[in-house]
């Protein structure tokens, strides 16, 4: 409430990103453009679901499915490249 108070706006903190990771902080900043929001993924690329099936049975390469961060980075969130060891929700860390 602290941030609320100081006009600070709303913070949300998505970790791992993955295919849904990813498409939970685009579409986080989508809906509220006022939501500070932080990915926190250790990799560099993502690997998407949608026809991987094509993947499996030799139609599609992998490379197909991977794509970088940078596609989805216009949308004004932030994306740190680190693992994270802990989660601390009360200490908000």
């Amino acid at each position: 409430m602290p941030a609320l108070a100081q006009n600070a706006g709303p913070r949300v903190v998505v970790v791992g990103g993955g295919f849904a990771g990813a498409t939970c902080a685009r579409m986080l900043k989508w809906l509220d453009p006022r939501i500070a929001v932080t990915l926190v993924e250790a990799n560099q690329t993502f690997t998407a679901c949608p026809f991987s099936n094509e993947v499996i049975a030799g139609l599609r390469d992998l490379k197909e499915q991977q794509f970088g961060y940078n596609k989805i980075a216009d949308d004004r969130w932030s994306r740190h490249s680190i693992r994270p060891r802990r989660v601390d929700p009360q200490g908000r860390l």
